[in-house]
């Protein structure tokens, strides 16, 4: 709601250029939310990495301890 108050009062603001820098501001709040959810996905993939090696760890030192359980 705030961007498009923003758009129309650039527009109706400024006589000539107005309506080419309302177009300017509303392409800037594009390419904000492109970004914002550029870094979420990013973030979701980092947090999916880090789960798996994780749980890589853990299924690695189980079978190292079950090795020596059996063993002995």
């Amino acid at each position: 709601m705030t961007a498009k108050t923003a758009k129309a009062a650039i527009s109706n603001f400024i006589p000539v250029v107005g309506k080419i820098l309302g177009d300017s501001v509303d392409s800037i709040i594009g390419c904000g939310n492109i970004l914002k959810n550029a870094v979420g996905v990013i973030g979701v993939i980092i947090l999916v990495r880090n789960c798996h090696f994780a749980n890589f760890e853990i299924e690695y030192f189980m079978d190292f301890i079950l090795y020596f359980v059996w063993r002995v």
